[in-house]
């Protein structure tokens, strides 16, 4: 049997099984080709994955590079899920210039030249445009690449992986929410009742003394009720008695107040008066007088100073003496050191535990670099 270009001869064979057997090697060959990349296709998804474990930026010649970015643990407040520190990964499809980093690292795993290993890279490349001409590349571990109404490149990175190695074997977790209960205060009505007034019908019978002679006998003349007074009511009556009783009381307290005070008053001045009087009189003449005492009182020394800084000018020292007080410090210049710079300082104090305490306070809140100097007398 012979086959050519566009023809196949073989004697005693019909030229429609040649055909067949032509077509039966062809798709076997593209069957093999077709596993043969799957395989190249599955070996690099792994040396990729491998390599972004440990390197932020992965190039793959002549098809782009593959960044990681990393980011904190985030907490996400609709569906209460904790996501812990996580690798975010990127595509840059202008990343195309060969760095070694890929082709050295197949040829090492591989055990192959690094020509070899160039060659197998850009085969698989050649196998990756071709699908995604088809339709969606999909890597595994990595993400998914397709093509949009544009031709341009799209990248959908894979959720699921995290490369960042410190947070291996930290899964995201889903809280239930707490549920907290709302104490609800229920104000009560009270309902008052209107206070009713009862209207009593009060008889009084004023009596009235009988003339009395020494002749005659005590007359009583008949009662007789007063009509007024009988429709008046008894809690309107007593009302009226409590005012006046109070009015009377506030009016009298108040005037005795001031006439005690007017009083005061009076006798104040006429006592300073006699006691300017008898000052201006008096004389004083001291024959022997004691002799001075004098006293020595020795200041609390401060020998621990936060110190602020050290110039070299001594106006640019009185500057930070003046800003430091306008902080509220009790800033002054020290003295001169050994090499020769004037020395500024917060504060002095007579202990170093309190200059501790000034220095911690200092550091957290004002300057970094303050320190506390120890002198002698």
């Amino acid at each position: 049997m012979k086959i050519y270009a566009n023809s196949v001869t073989c004697p005693g064979l019909s030229g429609r099984f040649l055909k067949f057997i032509v077509s039966a090697c062809a798709e076997r060959s593209r069957s093999e080709a077709e596993q043969n990349n799957r395989y190249l296709h599955m070996k690099l998804e792994n040396y990729i994955s491998d390599l972004l474990y440990r390197y932020e930026c992965v190039i793959v010649p002549d098809f782009g590079g593959f960044i990681t970015s990393e980011f904190g643990s985030k907490i996400n407040y609709n569906n209460h899920h904790f996501y812990p520190p996580y690798k975010k990964l990127a595509f840059n499809a202008y990343l195309k210039n060969n760095d070694g980093l890929l082709v050295n690292y197949i040829a090492s795993v591989d055990q192959i030249s690094f020509e070899e290993a160039a060659a197998w890279l850009k085969e698989t490349v050649l196998f990756w445009n071709e699908k995604m001409e088809r339709g969606e590349l999909l890597l595994s571990k990595i993400g998914t690449f397709q093509r949009n109404a544009e031709r341009k490149l799209q990248f959908e990175p894979d959720l699921v992986e995290n490369y960042l190695t410190s947070s291996f074997g930290l899964s995201s977790v889903i809280s239930e929410a707490i549920g907290r209960e709302v104490l609800k205060v229920v104000q009560k009505k009270v309902l008052v009742k209107p206070m009713v007034v009862v209207e009593k019908e009060v008889e009084i019978t004023p009596s009235i003394a009988a003339i009395t002679k020494p002749e005659t006998a005590a007359i009583q003349l008949p009662e007789k009720p007063n009509p007024i007074l009988r429709t008046l009511p008894v809690i309107t009556k007593y009302a009226a008695m409590a005012t006046i009783a109070v009015t009377l009381f506030g009016l009298g307290n108040k005037y005795y107040q001031q006439k005690l005070q007017e009083e005061f008053i009076v006798a104040t001045q006429q006592h300073q008066q006699q006691t300017e009087q008898h000052i201006q009189e008096a004389t004083f003449v001291i024959s022997n007088p004691l002799p001075m005492i004098t006293l020595h009182i020795e200041k609390e020394a401060k020998n621990f100073h936060v110190i602020a800084g050290a110039f070299r000018n001594i106006e640019n020292a009185e500057r930070k003496v003046s800003q430091l007080k306008q902080m509220g410090y009790d800033a002054h210049i020290i003295s001169t050191n050994k090499w020769n710079l004037t020395q500024v300082a917060y504060e002095s104090f007579s202990s170093m535990e309190d200059a501790t305490k000034a220095l911690t306070q200092i550091l957290n809140k004002v300057d970094e670099e303050a320190w506390v100097l120890v002198t002698k007398n």
